[in-house]
């Protein structure tokens, strides 16, 4: 939880400049032990992701759970290759700020740590789940 609200202070005149809407849900803490700069890192590429791909004005969630988290923000369109997301290079939109890296380096640090991601769309949100082992 700490990682994240860290990025989305640390991003915050971005999030302003953009009039983008950050809304963060805690139902229940999950204390999840791991390397902090993996930890940190793979916090930085899934917000800072959410927040290149969210339009002028949209809302970003992040909603805490007791074994798993989601971050979610708005699309018009569902990505069309959703199976191709976590691989290296691969990017969908042609916004200049992407390399299509940073799902790549979240997927390797969330499989090191057996931490299983999915991404669905849903009411015209791009959701990406994080389902944490033994909390």
């Amino acid at each position: 939880n700490e990682l994240l609200e860290n990025w989305v202070d640390s991003l915050r005149d971005i999030i302003v400049d953009r009039s983008l809407l950050v809304s963060i849900s805690n139902t229940n803490n999950c204390t999840f032990l791991m390397d902090r700069r993996l930890a940190d890192l793979l916090a930085q590429n899934v917000f800072v992701n959410a927040v290149k791909h969210s339009s002028m004005g949209e809302k970003i969630e992040i909603v805490f759970s007791k074994n798993q988290f989601q971050i979610s923000n708005h699309g018009a369109k569902p990505l069309r290759h959703p199976q191709k997301i976590f691989e290296r290079f691969y990017k969908e939109s042609r916004n200049k700020e992407s390399t299509g890296i940073g799902l790549a380096i979240v997927k390797k640090i969330a499989d090191f740590y057996g931490i299983s991601i999915t991404y669905s769309f849903k009411d015209f949100r791009h959701v990406f789940t994080f389902q944490l082992p033994n909390c």
